[in-house]
């Protein structure tokens, strides 16, 4: 399942395991910078990579938009 993340920082394309891990991983992302918020958040991603577990970090700070 692909699910897409905003915030202030920008737009993640996700996919989501649905096996024993349920890993939620990046499959794209668009950031930009506009205020300080984004900054920060920002900040918070720029060592994740595409394909990185991000299940914890998304529920934090970014709101889940659509599934598909």
């Amino acid at each position: 399942m692909l699910m897409m993340y905003e915030s202030t920082a920008g737009i993640l394309l996700c996919r989501i395991d649905d096996g024993e891990k349920n890993e939620i991983k990046i499959v794209d992302k668009y950031l930009f910078k506009e205020n300080k918020e984004a900054i920060n958040i920002l900040g918070e991603i720029k060592n994740h990579k595409i394909g990185d577990n991000l299940c914890g970090f998304l529920k934090k700070t970014w709101a889940k938009t659509s599934t598909w």
